[in-house]
């Protein structure tokens, strides 16, 4: 299996992570259920903050929808190499941008707003940055 493959395959299993994760804060919020957070944060602070949506949509249904774009397109250009057209290779890098750069954004708001630390939110920062660093390296831009 050559580099390129393996680095798609990584970064479509992140964004397969992302969505499970975004999911689960999604889930939880919907019921009205409390999110356990690992390391004894406040996570249920953060995700029901008045900064939790983006143009009235809530900020986890984003990132499911990112991170499943992800997987999906990565996966594909895995199985079927023509999917990696200049567009589609546009469309994931600026996407993955956009979302490094709102995970930076919201792990700032967490930092200096809201003074609360949600462990979710920050293992979802670091699928994205790992996500990013992976897609620089893989189309040459890094």
């Amino acid at each position: 299996m050559e580099h390129t493959s393996i680095i798609q395959i990584v970064i479509s299993l992140l964004g397969l992570a992302g969505f499970f994760l975004a999911n689960y804060i999604r889930r939880q919020k919907t019921h009205g259920e409390a999110l356990v957070c690992p390391i004894g944060t406040s996570c249920t602070r953060v995700v029901n903050s008045e900064h939790s949506t983006l143009l009235g949509i809530r900020i986890e249904l984003i990132g499911m929808v990112y991170y499943g774009l992800i997987a999906i397109l990565y996966a594909g250009m895995v199985f079927v190499p023509a999917l990696a057209t200049d567009w589609v290779v546009a469309l994931v890098l600026g996407a993955t941008v956009s979302a490094f750069v709102f995970s930076m954004y919201l792990t700032g708001l967490q930092a200096f707003v809201l003074k609360e630390w949600c462990t979710w939110c920050l293992i979802s920062m670091g699928i994205c940055t790992t996500i990013f660093l992976c897609a620089l390296t893989l189309w040459g831009v890094a």
